[in-house]
């Protein structure tokens, strides 16, 4: 073989779209499952790299693999093993749950990594220290590359993180570590999440070369997010440095939270190098955000630089002082050296040895958020003074999300969406190609428009149309035509504690909220901030509001002091699990009229729809005897509909639960829109519980009825651990549904790492 016609060990399926690769997994101890020692030229592509076992070698947490008599179990040591290797493609590859190590490598020159994923490997993600010497030369290039939860057990075959562990109870935990390395390493587009210790440790690149970082995202690992030895450049990059994110998880057995006092970003010199750190987005709760200085055995000579262009620095309280908080900047042992920062903004830090450039504000940044669970909101909100504020000097054609920046670029890794649009010639709200037929319009006029002079520079000609086509589909909240249900590929459902400008500054398509702040009728929402939320930063959305009509609730605007069960005599029996909620007799007239006021108050808000509650209330009295029952929910919701379609006739049903209504009364069907279940991967027995398959079989076949008829199909599951929510996400979507996993409660705003909306 030779670099043009290498060796290819390709999993059945690779060319042909299969769903999922076929598994190559190691038992009975292995040392290595795929060995490339002294392989040069060689292609590897569409596996998944793992064991059977949930074990962790030398754990000692009680997850220790048996090693000392046959049989040992269904567990392997390393994923791929690799030394005095050159020219090699790995891609496509799910390399996760090794006893030790997903990839043990070094002494390797011109490797490409695309499309892999590394995880939930017991002791280290990549390590790149082996025996003998270590340097890697050429050129390493990493592209969509993810490390994450590296130092935690992985169980079999559920695939959740336990056990995650440190240094000090034995363990190692970096995603990403070498020994002593040079060449020149390219990571872009990558992740590196919640490993144990460092995200992406790159301390001992010593020995000559370089590193670009460009849109990595580095969060939740409990060491430092990122280390760089050397010449670096750090490119739109997000660096999320919650370092104690492992305090207090179920999935914890004992990691040392901000190791290495949990610096945000470590920038050290082996001697005369430049480092950049350019248009990204800096947070920390450690001791501090960017921390420098001279590699161990090694001096700074005085012609080392750090420069920084368009950032966003966000400190927060010191993990290991309350009293105090992040620094900014600080270095030691590196005379004369300075961070050469403008056109930034800081907020909550202390400055140290920072020192502002003339162009930075000392402001808050105003991020989208939330700033907690597994992924910071870390986009700029409405508002945000880093809208427009930094210099086109060093700024990158693109932002994280390869989105254009435009000629007055933001300061941090993400370009807001302005409204209108930059490149919205008629000033609709939206770039289109109506907007390239005005601008053509004018094509080599002598005296062109100004609108269609995008460039300004006299004439109109195929810059100013390009300009326009680059920005196709750019568009602010509020613009073009509605969002459809058939848009909608994302939702958030939360009942409690609701902020709506939070809501807002996501991007879920569908929002499924109380009416009311706290439930009250003083509570209740305004017209006014119904459209702010369905026309919010985060894009337009389809806004549904919850309404319960299978049982009565004690603090809504309809309950009355004296009602007690039989008076009214409607009201039925207090729901045990639910104190203060009632059943009641959904048939009966009086009860119907109540919620049609409370569907004209949903209509008065500007809500587009109702999501009802306690529709399988039916079943109650069905098993009671009620022959009618079911006959009669359907014709409640129909007239639900009908009420509120007099009013509004695009006015959205959705049913939770009861998918059965449908088989039993087949022209409920005509009466909803879509349905929401709840349950159907985990939570049915219990809260982070994977309901029973059959179950689970029997909800996807109802629910099925309702996706074969048009209708939009929701799930809800209720979960915590990571490996829970991934398989819920993607055992829902894979049926085409559209899913969603939070908290029973309801009452926080979810947006779960690695399902993000867009």
């Amino acid at each position: 073989p030779d670099p043009a016609h290498p060796t290819r060990i390709l999993g059945a399926g690779w060319d042909t779209g299969s769903p999922a690769p076929p598994e190559l997994w190691g038992t009975e101890r292995a040392n290595l499952i795929l060995n490339l020692t002294d392989s040069s030229n060689v292609e590897v592509a569409w596996l998944e790299i793992t064991d059977h076992a949930g074990c962790v070698e030398f754990h000692t947490g009680g997850l220790a693999c048996k090693r000392d008599a046959y049989p040992f179990g269904d567990w392997a040591s390393v994923g791929l093993y690799a030394e005095d290797s050159a020219n090699v493609h790995l891609r496509n590859l799910d390399i996760h749950g090794l006893a030790d190590t997903g990839v043990h490598a070094g002494r390797l020159t011109d490797w490409t990594v695309e499309d892999v994923r590394i995880a939930g490997n017991g002791l280290a993600g990549w390590d790149g220290d082996i025996d003998g010497g270590d340097s890697n030369a050429g050129t390493l290039t990493f592209r969509r590359w993810t490390v994450e939860w590296n130092g935690c057990g992985e169980t079999y075959p559920g695939g959740e993180p336990t056990g995650c562990w440190a240094q000090t109870a034995g363990g190692y935990g970096d995603g990403v570590g070498t020994g002593p390395t040079g060449g020149d390493w390219i990571i872009e587009d990558s992740r590196f999440l919640h490993n144990t210790s460092d995200g992406l440790d790159l301390l001992y690149h010593e020995l000559g070369g370089s590193i670009t970082i460009n849109r990595v995202r580095a969060e939740g690992n409990a060491g430092n997010q990122i280390k760089v030895t050397g010449q670096a450049a750090i490119t739109n990059s997000v660096l999320v440095g919650n370092c104690a994110f492992f305090e207090g998880q179920p999935f914890t057995y004992n990691v040392d939270p901000c190791r290495a006092l949990g610096n945000t970003l470590e920038v050290v010199f082996a001697g005369g190098e430049q480092v950049s750190i350019v248009n990204s987005t800096l947070y920390g709760q450690g001791d501090g955000l960017v921390d420098a200085g001279p590699r161990y055995g090694y001096q700074c000579n005085g012609t080392e630089t750090l420069t920084g262009r368009n950032n966003i620095f966000l400190g927060d309280t010191d993990f290991f002082d309350p009293q105090d908080l992040t620094f900014l900047f600080y270095f030691e042992s590196c005379p004369g050296l300075s961070f050469d920062s403008d056109y930034s903004i800081f907020h909550h830090v202390k400055q140290s040895l920072y020192v502002p450039g003339p162009h930075d504000l000392q402001a808050d940044p105003k991020l989208a958020g939330p700033l907690s669970g597994n992924a910071y909101g870390m986009s700029l909100a409405a508002g945000s003074p880093a809208i427009d504020a930094g210099t086109t000097a060093s700024a990158p054609d693109v932002d994280f999300d390869s989105r254009l920046r435009d000629a007055a670029p933001d300061i941090g890794a993400y370009e807001f969406v302005h409204c209108p649009p930059r490149e919205d010639v008629n000033m609709d709200g939206e770039v289109a190609v109506t907007d390239i037929q005005f601008v053509a319009g004018a094509w080599h006029q002598n005296s062109p428009p100004g609108y269609a002079d995008r460039n300004t520079d006299g004439a109109v000609d195929v810059v100013d149309i390009m300009r326009v086509a680059a920005h196709l589909s750019d568009r602010c909240p509020g613009a073009g035509t509605p969002l459809r249900l058939a848009d909608v590929n994302d939702f958030v459902y939360q009942l409690q504690n609701l902020d709506l400008t939070a809501i807002g500054n996501t991007a879920y398509d569908l929002v499924v909220i109380d009416y009311s702040a706290d439930g009250s009728q003083a509570g209740e929402f305004t017209a006014a901030q119904i459209n702010a939320l369905k026309h919010s930063a985060g894009g337009e959305k389809i806004v549904l509001a919850y309404m319960s009509i299978g049982e009565a609730e004690d603090y809504r605007f309809y309950w009355q002091p004296n009602w007690a069960p039989g008076n009214p005599a409607w009201l039925d029996a207090e729901n045990p699990d639910w104190p203060g909620n009632y059943r009641v007799h959904y048939w009966d007239p009086a009860w119907q009229a109540i919620i049609f006021e409370y569907t004209d108050r949903l209509l008065d808000a500007g809500f587009d729809g109702a999501y009802l509650d306690l529709v399988d209330a039916y079943q109650h009295y069905a098993d009671a005897g009620r022959t009618t029952a079911a006959q009669e929910m359907a014709n409640f919701v129909a007239a639900i509909r009908a009420h509120a379609r007099n009013r509004d006739p695009d006015f959205y049903i959705f049913p939770q639960n009861a998918t059965e209504l449908a088989t039993e009364v087949p022209s409920y069907l005509n009466s909803v829109d879509g349905i929401g279940q709840e349950d159907t991967y985990y939570g049915y027995t219990a809260d982070d519980v994977k309901t029973p398959p059959a179950v689970t079989a029997d909800l996807e076949s109802k629910l099925d009825v309702f996706k074969n008829a048009g209708k939009l199909v929701l799930t809800i599951d209720y979960a915590t651990t990571p490996a829970k929510i991934d398989d819920a996400y993607a055992r829902s979507l894979a049926k085409g549904y559209i899913p969603f996993v939070t908290v029973r409660d309801l009452d926080q705003l979810t947006i779960n790492a690695g399902h993000e909306p867009d």
